[in-house]
């Protein structure tokens, strides 16, 4: 009875990690995409506008590979993941090396 317990727990964790580390993913791509425009439309990147463009770079190369650590091993087994959640973990991963 304890580890049905424990094990629904983790569960739940496991969840709320991996919804957050996609919300980072996406508010982090987000800014990026933001503030990349001045210099997409032919201006300088300069001041705050490449200051937070710098942070947000830095914080993408720390949380996609924390995150592709994490789910790997879930999104390797057939029976741990459905076909649509594969197939998200792997494009997120293969954007971001691109």
């Amino acid at each position: 009875m304890k580890d049905a317990f424990h094990n629904v727990k983790r569960q739940t964790m496991n969840k709320l990690f991996h919804r957050l580390f996609l919300l980072a993913i996406v508010v982090i791509v987000s800014l990026l995409s933001v503030t990349a425009l001045p210099a997409i439309q032919g201006n300088h990147l300069g001041g705050t506008w490449l200051l937070v463009h710098m942070m947000a770079s830095g914080t993408l190369v720390f949380v996609l590979p924390a995150y592709a650590l994490f789910y790997v091993w879930p999104n390797l087994d057939t029976l741990a993941s459905t076909r649509t959640q594969r197939l998200g973990f792997w494009l997120v991963i293969m954007t971001g090396l691109v």
